[in-house]
């Protein structure tokens, strides 16, 4: 297993992250990654360091691999999985990419999970993506980075699926509890946030 130098890895802070040449950067780099996903190449150290820029960072993409694979918990090899992922999420950013190269050699069963963690964690990178993924399914707004997180977006998925609100962040809650149709409470199947919003 060949190791690289290390760069200093700085984040991009919000407002960088909404320029428009980084937008259309990190759009066609999430595109070019979708498409190495769809030819199943190997994911190495090289892929998650791209993935680790394109998405902002690892480890939402690890937050959602440990959701999935802990609603089939049951198999040793699993739990092993399980409690590796939670090692990582423990460990410096900069050491994710190479962490989650050595975790796919060794646990070679959870690379179709972690390719749709990726793979839903790419498509979220410009507003016009997570708008569409939204309107789909509310609860897809946990996915989406909060600098794209606006008002127009939180209230698409608040109409599509009540559930979401708890992805809302606080500065939009109220705004959005006034102004979400009247017709997604009284149809919601979920009376906890359907009270929420009678307040």
């Amino acid at each position: 297993m060949r190791r690289r130098k290390k760069r200093s890895s700085q984040r991009t802070s919000p407002l960088e992250a909404l320029s428009p040449e980084t937008v259309y950067a990190r759009k066609k780099t999430a595109e070019w990654l979708l498409r190495l996903l769809d030819c199943s190449v190997g994911l190495d150290e090289a892929f998650f360091e791209c993935a680790d820029w394109c998405i902002g960072g690892l480890r939402p993409v690890l937050h959602s691999l440990h959701e999935t694979l802990g609603k089939n918990r049951g198999s040793v090899k699993r739990d092993g999985a399980l409690k590796r992922i939670k090692e990582c999420l423990e460990e410096s950013d900069s050491v994710l990419s190479n962490n989650l190269e050595v975790f796919v050699t060794r646990h070679p069963g959870t690379k179709k999970h972690l390719s749709e963690a990726l793979r839903l964690w790419l498509h979220m990178q410009t507003p016009q993506s997570c708008l569409t993924a939204v309107q789909q399914d509310g609860r897809k707004l946990a996915y989406v980075p909060d600098e794209l997180k606006t008002l127009e977006l939180c209230l698409a998925a608040v109409a599509n699926n009540l559930a979401a609100l708890k992805h809302v962040p606080e500065a939009l809650k109220k705004t959005c509890a006034r102004q979400v149709p009247f017709w997604s409470i009284d149809n919601s199947r979920n009376e906890k946030y359907a009270r929420i919003f009678r307040k």
